[in-house]
C-alpha cells in the first residue's frame, strides 16, 4: 500500500498500491545476468521435473527446468479446464500429430502455434510438453514479450537452460560453475572469433566482455550480425545437448505493451531469427531420422 489520496468528486480519500513484479527467472549461469535478472510482470514459473542424460553418469539423472509461465491447464496443475473438452478441434489435430502417422515426438520437427489471445494456445502448448516429457524428451523454453527491454530474454533464457543441461554435475545441486560454461562455450565455438565476439555481448568474461553493456550495441557489431550470430551458437549448442536425449525446444513470444514494434518489428527480430534457424536445425534432424538413422535422437 501507499498514502491513500484525494481525487475530484470524491468524499473519501482512494487507497492506492504500488504493484511489485516478481522475478520471471531465476538467474542459474551468472554471466547472463545483464539479460535475464529483470523484473517481468504477471509470469511467474512452473518448475518440471525431467529425467536427462549427462556425460559423468550412468542412466538418466532427475533434472528441474523451470517453464517460464504459471500452468494454466488441469493437467499440470492450473485451473482452465480446456483440455478436458472433448471435441476442441484444434487439441484433436495436435492428438492427431502426436499419436498418428506425424509421430512429432519420435522424429521431432516443427510446430507453430498461433492465434488471438484467449484461444487456447497456452493450454495447447502445456499439453505438448506434458506429452512430450512422457516420451521422454527434454523441454527447453525461450520466452519473451514483444518490448524493447526484453529483445534477447529469449535467446538468453534458452541459452541459460541449455548450459544448465549441458554442463548438470549430478553431484552438484547448485547451478554450474562459471568456469565449466565458458569452458563448454571455448569447445562448442572452436576458436570462432566472429561467435566469440557475439558471446562477450552476452556477458561471458572469458570472450573479453566490456564492463558496462546496455541496450546499444557496444562491440561493434551490426545489429542482424548479432542477431543470426546468437542464433547460430544456440544451434550449436542444441546440437550438442542433443546428443545425449531428445529435445522439445518450447520458443513462445507474447505481444505486449509496445504496440509501434507489435511482434515483428525491431524488438522481435532476434525472437524470429532464432526460430528460424532452431527451426530448420528440427527439420533437417526429422529427414535424418525419417531416412533411416538411427544413432540421432529428435528435436521438435
Amino acid at each position: 500500500k501507499v498514502e491513500p489520496f484525494m481525487v475530484k468528486g470524491k468524499a473519501k480519500l482512494i487507497q492506492a498500491y504500488e504493484p511489485h513484479a516478481p522475478r520471471v527467472h531465476g538467474l542459474e549461469v551468472a554471466q547472463l545476468g545483464v539479460l535475464l535478472d529483470q523484473k517481468g510482470w504477471g509470469l511467474g514459473n512452473t518448475e518440471l521435473a525431467v529425467k536427462i542424460c549427462v556425460p559423468r553418469a550412468s542412466g538418466k539423472v532427475d533434472f528441474k527446468v523451470k517453464m517460464p509461465w504459471r500452468a494454466r491447464s488441469k493437467m499440470m496443475g492450473g485451473s482452465s479446464p480446456l483440455l478436458q473438452m472433448t471435441r476442441w478441434r484444434e487439441l484433436q489435430q495436435l492428438q492427431s500429430l502426436i499419436d498418428g502417422q506425424a509421430a512429432i515426438l519420435k522424429v521431432g520437427g516443427s510446430l507453430c502455434l498461433f492465434g488471438q489471445s484467449g484461444g487456447g494456445k497456452t493450454e495447447l502448448c502445456e499439453y505438448l510438453v506434458t506429452r512430450a516429457m512422457e516420451a521422454g524428451l527434454c523441454p527447453l523454453f525461450g520466452f519473451m514479450w514483444s518490448r524493447p527491454s526484453e529483445r534477447w530474454r529469449a535467446v538468453a533464457s534458452l541459452m541459460q537452460t541449455c548450459l544448465c543441461v549441458h554442463c548438470h554435475e549430478p553431484s552438484r545441486k547448485t547451478r554450474p560453475i562459471d568456469e565449466d560454461v565458458e569452458d563448454a562455450l571455448q569447445k562448442l565455438l572452436h576458436g570462432n572469433k566472429r561467435l566469440q565476439k557475439v558471446l562477450s555481448f552476452f556477458g561471458f568474461e572469458g570472450f573479453e566482455v566490456p564492463g558496462e553493456r546496455s541496450a546499444v550495441n557496444e562491440i561493434g557489431i551490426p545489429d542482424a550480425e548479432l542477431e543470426e550470430g546468437a542464433a547460430e551458437i544456440l544451434a550449436k549448442l542444441v546440437q550438442e545437448v542433443s546428443k545425449k536425449q531428445p529435445l522439445l525446444l518450447v520458443l513462445r513470444i507474447r505481444r505486449g505493451t509496445d504496440l509501434t514494434d507489435s511482434t515483428r518489428g525491431r524488438g522481435a527480430s532476434a525472437f524470429w531469427a532464432l526460430s528460424r534457424r532452431l527451426a530448420d536445425l528440427a527439420v533437417g534432424r526429422q529427414r535424418e531420422i525419417m531416412a533411416g538413422r538411427k544413432s540421432v535422437h529428435p528435436i521438435l
